[in-house]
């Protein structure tokens, strides 16, 4: 067994090995994609920006207030950059941001949940809710889902586990 896990090893190490020297190669001649490369290779603010956008303003569902602060720090980055940029709003959007939400399973036994609703669920007019919590299936196909809809009028319905951190889920497969 230790013997496979030993060649297992190698091949993987060999073959990540072989990608890594292909992919640094530069194959063109062509000076403008040259210097593209290099400027996104050298000099990219990929990882600052991401780290604001992800870490710093979160969420930027339209009408809320994350999206504003997003829409005016681009603006101010833009113009930092020499680069004339402004706000232009387009449609009619609600503004609304998510309040408190607060679950206590009852039965069979007491709990406080942590769950977050999706975006632009309904409210609630700051009234508590009762009701039965049922679990979304795995369902065929659309006439499988509609099917099922009916079962569901009146209840909350869990669409996935609770999150261990921030990363996507196939980070943890």
């Amino acid at each position: 067994m230790k013997k496979l896990s030993v060649l297992f090893l190698s091949v993987l190490v060999t073959a990540v090995w072989d990608v890594q020297v292909r992919t640094q190669t530069f194959a063109s001649d062509d000076s403008v994609i040259r210097q593209i490369w290099t400027e996104g290779m050298e000099n990219s603010q990929t990882y600052s920006l991401g780290q604001v956008l992800f870490d710093k303003l979160g969420p930027r569902l339209t009408g809320t207030p994350g999206k504003k602060r997003a829409n005016d720090w681009l603006v101010d980055t833009y113009r930092e950059w020499g680069i004339e940029a402004a706000n232009e709003e387009y449609g009619t959007w609600m503004r609304w941001s998510r309040g408190r939400t607060h679950v206590d399973l009852v039965e069979p036994r007491i709990r406080t949940l942590e769950m977050a609703l999706l975006a632009w669920s309904p409210g609630t007019d700051g009234q508590p809710l009762r009701g039965e919590v049922v679990i979304m299936p795995d369902v065929e196909d659309v006439a499988a889902f509609e099917a099922w809809l009916p079962n569901v009028q009146g209840k909350f319905v869990a669409i996935a586990f609770p999150q261990p951190t921030c990363r996507p889920d196939a980070d943890w497969e």
